[in-house]
């Protein structure tokens, strides 16, 4: 019968189950790759996700600017001048801060000014510049150097983010010479980042200021229109 010589052929060894056969290390790190890639890859996105999101929280920064006003009304005038000299460090110093200049606007007994449009689009400008790396120019025009011109009672003010050009609009610029009295001095470009500065009451100035008063004439703007910065007295380089 075929079931009896089927039993017959069945040799005693036969029943021996076979060796797995011995994988060098290449061949259990290729089989494993064969059986598990995608939980590699699955691990993989979930690694790029998470750092992601941790990079979106600790890089990201939104525009929520606080806004310091400094008024000249009451305090004293020394510590209003430290004041503003420290904001204006500050602004110059740190990456996500930034000067908002008002210099122009407002009336004379009030530090609110009524019109609040010029307020709001030069910080909109500031955010477009410095957090959303907009290619416009959002910084008011700052002193970078005062030094004494290249003619008797001439002094020469060099600006940053002059954004294509200084431009004179008004006074503003006054000049000390050794008796430490300031008087107005007339401004006019003398260059894309320059002004030059002249009071004709004064043959050797030693020190320039710009718009440091409570309220009072702001003239020199940016190539974009943002007014200069003011500043207190500066000793002129030689």
């Amino acid at each position: 019968m075929a079931s009896y010589r089927y039993e017959r052929d069945i040799r005693p060894e036969d029943l021996i189950p076979d060796q797995p056969p011995q994988l060098t290390p290449a061949q259990r790190r290729a089989n494993w790759w064969h059986y598990h890639w995608y939980y590699v890859a699955l691990l993989l996105c979930a690694a790029l996700a998470a750092g992601a999101y941790l990079w979106h929280l600790a890089a990201d920064v939104e525009p929520d600017y606080t806004v310091t006003v400094v008024s000249r009304l009451s305090p004293e005038e020394a510590l209003l001048d430290a004041v503003e000299e420290k904001l204006t460090a500050l602004a110059a110093d740190e990456p996500n801060a930034g000067l908002v200049v008002l210099a122009d606007c407002g009336e004379a007994d009030n530090i609110h000014p009524v019109d609040k449009e010029p307020a709001g689009r030069r910080l909109a400008l500031l955010a477009l510049e410095t957090v959303y790396g907009q290619p416009v120019a959002g910084r008011s025009p700052q002193l970078l150097e005062a030094r004494r011109g290249p003619g008797p009672g001439q002094v020469l003010l060099r600006f940053a983010h002059h954004a294509g050009g200084m431009q004179v609009r008004g006074g503003g610029v006054q000049l000390a010479g050794p008796d430490g009295v300031f008087r107005d001095a007339q401004a006019a470009p003398a260059g894309p980042d320059r002004i030059l500065a002249c009071c004709g009451a004064l043959r050797d100035p030693c020190a320039v200021r710009y718009a440091w008063y409570n309220y009072g004439p702001a003239g020199l703007y940016g190539g974009t229109g943002l007014p200069a910065a003011p500043f207190g007295p500066r000793t002129l380089n030689d």
